[in-house]
């Protein structure tokens, strides 16, 4: 397992301690865990990601019946967000960019409108208009490895902007006025999937889960009584974590990460974290891990706190209630909210 489902498995693992109905990731996190009650779980790829869904202290026929209903909800966002399905609500706004308004869900709407609501606090340090610089540093990933010219890069930053994305409520309509330019909602769809997921769950009467997508988490409950206790991943080392943390109260945790897409070029980490003011990878950070209400929230600031970088991404994080961080600068530097002091357990060294 690679990339953000290997993530997932340390972080899910961590939680789950021995208490599976399945055998055991292997993850070096299972070790030391404490134990509560059976746990059902299961897994699908789902937003180009590893989806888990984990379940306490509930019979087992209606765990699975839940776990099958979120995952439908995660399939239902897909189809609606999913650049990659062709005829998703933004497939169709980037097809349709330099030409006309699309209609669109209202739920799309919703997203992109908080999406612009985080870009602005942070000065446009998340923007979903950043896809066209995807596209220019495809290149990097081939065999060799290429970089994008000066001139291709000054390019895709002229389709970049956030503020020129039209949003029309009362048509529910959403327009791309530069032909070339596109949107992507990686930064905040997988955050919004999982909430719906949960949503689902508590809805049908399951208070104790753990909903994941890739590094976004939300988590409610306990396991009879002991709180989920959850792994941030070491962002140069896939076997180890920095700490623990420990959820008393329902909520969401998100990682944002150098280490899941890159490669690496004359010593150089490029990385699939764009800050959308440069067009480059965002430096600074190694990993950003974000806590909040909301994993749609959540998502959409890691991403904003780790383009920003420590000290300006923690200044951010300080400004907004509910909003809590662990921030790994490049050097391994930890840096952590202080409300977060005796709930997050740092492991030594680094």
């Amino acid at each position: 397992m690679t990339g953000a489902g290997a993530r997932l498995a340390v972080l899910v693992a961590l939680a789950l301690g021995g208490c599976r109905q399945r055998p055991s990731t292997g993850s070096a996190a299972d070790s030391g865990a404490e134990t509560g009650g059976e746990v059902v779980e299961a897994d699908r790829q789902l937003l180009g990601t590893d989806f888990r869904i984990s379940i306490a202290d509930v019979p087992e026929e209606r765990a699975h019946a839940g776990i099958e209903a979120a995952f439908a909800e995660v399939s239902r966002v897909e189809r609606l967000l999913s650049s990659h399905v062709p005829t998703s609500d933004v497939s169709r706004i980037n097809d349709a960019a330099g030409r006309e308004p699309v209609v669109v869900s209202s739920e799309t709407i919703a997203l992109i409108e908080e999406a612009r609501e985080v870009s602005d606090l942070s000065d446009g340090a998340l923007d979903v208009s950043f896809a066209p610089l995807m596209s220019v540093w495809a290149s990097v990933r081939e065999d060799p490895p290429r970089i994008p010219t000066e001139e291709a890069i000054r390019e895709a930053l002229a389709l970049v902007g956030y503020r020129r994305i039209v949003v029309d409520r009362d048509r529910h309509t959403v327009q791309l006025p530069v032909a070339g330019m596109r949107i992507g909602l990686g930064a905040i769809g997988k955050g919004y999937a999982v909430d719906k997921a949960s949503e689902v769950l508590r809805q049908q009467g399951i208070a104790s889960f753990i909903v994941g997508g890739g590094g976004d988490l939300y988590v409610q409950g306990s396991k009879r009584g002991v709180p989920w206790r959850l792994g941030i991943q070491h962002p140069r080392n896939r076997s180890a974590l920095i700490g623990e943390i420990s959820f008393r109260q329902p909520g969401a945790i998100v990682t944002s990460g150098d280490y899941e897409r890159f490669v690496e070029v004359d010593g150089v980490r490029y990385h699939h974290i764009f800050d959308p003011r440069t067009g480059r990878s965002a430096r600074g950070c190694s990993s950003v891990t974000l806590l909040a209400e909301t994993a749609t929230r959540a998502d959409a600031l890691a991403t904003a706190v780790f383009v920003l970088g420590p000290e300006a991404g923690m200044r951010l994080v300080d400004r907004l209630p509910g909003v809590e961080a662990v921030i790994v600068d490049e050097a391994l530097h930890v840096t952590m909210s202080p409300r977060l002091r005796g709930r997050v357990r740092l492991i030594e060294p680094l």
